[in-house]
């Protein structure tokens, strides 16, 4: 009898073991695919980007042809990417200067619209 006890004792220990070593190395593997695709993520805009002085746009948001970095960088930043021949998305994050864009500041935007359907 009590030898089976402690047979129960060393499965239930070994069970616990298994789920903390699980939990362990989903972290682990969470936290390096994490810390190893974002900054590849975040440097989307940077690499692929077309840009017109501050204005930046890709041209493949919204393509089929969107590689996995792109569709995670458009993912992460909520963008509810139409179709590419639809509709092209400009960024702007400075002005002219290059001075950061504030909330507490007005902007115009000068030139000539794109030919499109409004």
């Amino acid at each position: 009898m009590y030898g089976s006890i402690k047979k129960k004792a060393r499965d239930i220990k070994s069970i616990y073991k298994f789920i903390i070593a699980a939990v362990i190395a989903v972290v682990i593997g969470a936290a390096i695919g994490y810390f190893t695709v974002n900054p590849i993520v975040n440097l989307i805009p940077v690499w692929s980007n077309i840009k017109n002085g501050p204005w930046s746009t890709n041209f493949s948001i919204g393509s089929t042809g969107a590689n996995p970095y792109v569709r995670a960088w458009v993912a992460e930043n909520g963008l509810m990417a139409l179709n590419k021949s639809e509709v092209i998305y400009l960024d702007a994050y400075t002005d002219d200067d290059g001075n950061p864009l504030l909330g507490n500041c007005n902007y115009m935007i000068q030139g000539a619209a794109p030919a499109a359907r409004w």
